[in-house]
């Protein structure tokens, strides 16, 4: 068996893409971008990684997919992640959001990723009890990016080594050779299971140093407790029941669940415990940017980002620097910002009061000028 010293020797794999991929506030808000195209079919790899690059979002397709099937290319939808969407069905697979990441992988297989992923989460975090500096160190998130020919051993040898981690077994997994790749913010946990996942393989913590490679196991269910806003405890039960098989026992006017993480969400979003993370016209198609619904948080930013941020969304920005710094406006200036489902005009309403500038929108052009004494 190959050491993970002697592997790191082969390999090409690197943590950090050269172009570092949209995380965080940015990414979700390009999820929330159109995606329109329309071009002669094409094998799903090339139009994917076309994607990936003019929308700077990091999209891996699994290894069971043929990266040469041919697609046909005829795309106009509201939503970024609906559009990839739209293609994988042509393959028969599915897309999943994990780790500022679009994974596309084949149907049926893996759509609880999340779900092992929080099982092991749970698991981490009772091993670390009485080590929470170890256990900061690997809920850390940080990028994973691989050359053209990396083998699966490297790529999670590399996560390894960067999480300081120990396989005590990683010849289970088969010698293949894989095109360039990136997971743009996972932790180790996410890291490591992008990868397993592609062979039916999953991972037990032996301590909070060393894991061991496992089968997949079937999906993990947990417990909890969820209240209805939206209809009565009745109404609520014969909806849960005729959608979802789970596990269910009425306490008073709370229902005890025991389902797998994403069911749990999707079954919250039902009674109205949590927001839907579509607005109710998501398959109307926006017009115009302008008319496009925008989630984004943003922590003390300078508001300069914001801007980058809505040009790349397709926005354009338009205003006089030299105009600006007379008037003392600091594009610099940190802001902080969160909203949800909000259209452009709101999303810049406080920023730019803060920035003491005022905001005209035509079309998608944004016009900025200081505000009138």
């Amino acid at each position: 068996m190959l050491s993970i010293a002697v592997i790191l020797a082969l390999f090409h794999v690197s943590e950090v893409p050269e172009t570092p991929f949209l995380n965080q506030a940015m990414f979700d808000l390009t999820l929330y971008q159109p995606l329109v195209i329309n071009r002669s079919p094409v094998a799903i790899q090339a139009i994917l990684q076309r994607i990936s690059s003019e929308r700077n979002v990091a999209i891996l397709l699994d290894r069971r997919i043929d990266p040469s099937s041919i697609v046909n290319v005829e795309i106009d939808t509201p939503y970024l992640d609906e559009g990839i969407g739209r293609l994988s069905q042509q393959l028969n697979a599915d897309t999943l959001v994990v780790a500022d990441t679009l994974f596309v992988f084949p149907k049926g297989k893996t759509g609880s990723l999340r779900s092992y992923a929080h099982e092991l989460q749970t698991q981490l975090e009772e091993i670390c009890q009485s080590d929470r500096i170890r256990l900061g160190e690997l809920v850390k998130r940080r990028a994973v990016y691989w050359d053209m020919l990396s083998t699966p051993q490297e790529i999670v040898a590399q996560i390894c080594q960067s999480y300081t981690l120990k396989i005590e077994n990683i010849d289970q997994l088969p010698h293949d050779l894989w095109g360039q790749g990136n997971i743009s913010h996972p932790n180790c946990v996410e890291a490591l299971l992008l990868v397993l996942v592609q062979f039916e393989l999953s991972f037990e913590w032996v301590d909070a140093a060393t894991i061991k490679l496992v089968p997949l196991p079937e999906t993990p269910k947990f417990e909890q407790f969820h209240r209805p806003k939206k209809s009565s405890v009745t109404e609520a039960i014969q909806v849960i029941q005729k959608n979802w098989d789970v596990e269910l026992t009425q306490l008073g006017t709370r229902l005890k669940i025991v389902a797998p993480l994403e069911t749990h969400e999707a079954i919250a979003e039902m009674l109205g415990e949590r927001k839907p993370r579509r607005s109710p016209n998501a398959n109307a198609h926006a017009t115009s940017l302008v008319d496009t619904p925008f989630s984004l948080k943003m922590q003390r930013e300078p508001f300069l980002s914001l801007l980058k941020l809505l040009e790349k969304q397709g926005f354009e920005v338009h205003y006089d620097e030299a105009v600006l710094k007379d008037a003392g406006v600091d594009l610099m200036q940190k802001i902080t910002l969160e909203v949800q489902q909000v259209k452009i005009h709101e999303l810049l309403k406080q920023p730019c009061k803060e920035v003491n500038l005022q905001v005209r929108i035509d079309g998608n052009a944004i016009h900025l000028e200081p505000v009138k004494k």
